[in-house]
């Protein structure tokens, strides 16, 4: 999870964050959007995004009663940063970086045979998936026709939204 990033968006008044697979990363990346969902929200009702944004980063910060500064850094010491920008998108992350590369191999597999075991943990099974390989059209085709009909829900932004997802 830590090294998961949510993203979230607006598209036709609705708000879309991507969260992680596993519950624990996407607990705790939803905490640390959850203060600026009413911003998102405001967004998605259709609110001027200048005039949301006129008075900058740390405006919006105070408002969610966030900082970007690093003086609340969470109790796993790293900070909480995130950036805005006048497009309905926003992306919030914990301040690694972007400048990482993908991790290079420096061992054959065959020096270390992967467990199938799933107490193992992650890194030591054998991460090969069991679903073949499709085209992207097959896939898009798949997912047109087997993904059901969305559901519009209206819920009041406050505590009770928590866990509701």
């Amino acid at each position: 999870a830590l090294m998961s990033r949510p993203v979230a968006g607006v598209r036709n008044k609705s708000i879309i964050i991507t969260l992680p697979g596993s519950p624990k990363g996407a607990k705790e990346n939803l905490q640390c959007i959850l203060k600026l969902l009413p911003h998102a929200c405001l967004q998605a009702a259709g609110a001027d995004s200048r005039s949301l944004h006129a008075g900058g980063i740390k405006k919006l910060e105070s408002e969610a009663g966030i900082s970007s500064s690093g003086s609340h850094a969470g109790h796993h010491g790293y900070g909480h940063g995130h950036d805005h920008s006048h497009t309905h998108g926003h992306s919030h992350c914990y301040n690694h970086g972007h400048g990482h590369a993908m991790p290079v191999r420096h061992t054959r597999e065959t020096d270390n045979p992967q467990s199938n075991d799933p107490a193992a943990g992650p890194s030591r099974r054998h991460r090969s998936s069991p679903y073949p390989t499709l085209e992207v059209s097959h896939a898009l085709e798949l997912i047109k026709n087997e993904t059901p009909a969305p559901q519009i829900i209206s819920a009041k932004v406050d505590g009770l939204l928590v866990g509701f997802v």
